[in-house]
């Protein structure tokens, strides 16, 4: 009896990675190498984000490069968060061994972070900027 629960939860639990990885897919210009962000400590690291619903976040790095980090689990209170923490496990550099801490709400450990276009909001706002300025 138990091995049948155990082998139906982890049917679902690859289901469930499976559709997870096709929202990462969607993700338009996601790079293919693992990435760091470099020198966590410092103010301007992570200069804005902006959430994927509760599977990922972008992040902008202090010298406008989007990245695109992907929750290893649904990370409540995501969407709605008005600013985020971060927790590195190596050397003063985000990675995807890190965790997007979420005041009030939970850590969400993260299992890739890779180079990215913008979000498909900052994409638009970015172009329309280009061409007022030109």
């Amino acid at each position: 009896m138990k091995r049948a629960i155990i082998v139906g939860l982890a049917a679902l639990a690859t289901q469930a990675w499976a559709s997870d990885k096709g929202k990462e897919d969607s993700v338009v210009g996601l790079d293919t190498k693992e990435a760091t962000i470099p020198f966590l400590d410092q103010h301007d690291a992570v200069r804005t984000w902006q959430a994927n619903g509760d599977a990922g976040v972008w992040l902008q790095d202090g010298h406008k490069q989007w990245y695109y980090a992907k929750t290893f689990a649904p990370c409540q209170g995501l969407p709605f968060a008005v600013r985020l923490g971060f927790k590195n496990r190596t050397l003063n550099q985000l990675s995807r061994d890190s965790e997007i801490i979420v005041p009030n709400e939970q850590n969400c450990p993260l299992i890739s972070l890779r180079k990215s276009a913008p979000p498909p909001g900052k994409e638009r706002d970015q172009a329309a900027k280009a061409k007022a300025a030109e």
